[in-house]
C-alpha cells in the first residue's frame, strides 16, 4: 500500500510533466493557402511569448514557419489571428459535414483541417477555396 508521502510526489510529477502553454498563431494579413509549422528547428524563429504567457508563432508570408519551440503534446488552446489582430475561426473536423448549416460568411477566411503530430499544418481560405487549397497543397514539400 502506498503511503501519503509517496503518492504526493508521484501526483506532482504527473501534473507538472503534462503542463502545456497555449499558442497564438499569427498569420500575414489576408494570407490564403497552406500553413506548415515545423517545430524544434535549431535555426528556426526564436521563441516569443504574448503578454499572457502564450507561445507566439509568427508565420512568415511563405506560410512555412520553422520555430525553435518544441512541439507540445497534450491539451492546449490554439488561437489564430491575422497580424493585424483579426481573429480567425477554426472549422473543426466534426463541423466539416455541416459547413452549409454553420451560416458562415462566404467572403470571410477560415482555418480548415488542422493536423498535428510533431509538426502542425492547416489550410486558410474562403469556403469556396477549400477544395482547391487542399488539391494545390499536395504539391507542397517543406523539406
Amino acid at each position: 500500500m502506498f503511503k501519503r508521502h509517496t503518492i504526493f510526489p508521484i501526483l506532482l510529477f504527473i501534473l507538472t510533466s503534462c503542463h502545456t502553454k497555449d499558442e497564438l498563431i499569427s498569420i500575414p494579413n489576408w494570407y490564403t493557402g497552406l500553413v506548415y509549422i515545423d517545430y524544434d528547428c535549431k535555426n528556426g524563429l526564436e521563441k516569443q511569448f504574448t503578454s499572457d504567457g502564450s507561445r507566439l508563432l509568427n508565420v512568415p508570408p511563405t506560410g512555412y514557419l520553422e520555430t525553435q519551440f518544441k512541439f507540445q503534446k497534450g491539451t492546449r488552446d490554439i488561437s489564430f489571428q491575422f497580424n493585424d489582430g483579426t481573429p480567425l475561426r477554426l472549422i473543426k473536423s466534426s463541423e466539416r459535414g455541416s459547413i452549409n448549416e454553420l451560416n458562415l460568411d462566404k467572403d470571410q477566411v477560415y482555418i480548415y483541417d488542422l493536423a498535428n503530430s510533431d509538426d502542425m499544418w492547416f489550410y486558410i481560405g474562403r469556403i469556396d477555396q477549400r477544395d482547391s487549397l487542399i488539391n494545390h497543397s499536395k504539391l507542397f514539400n517543406p523539406q
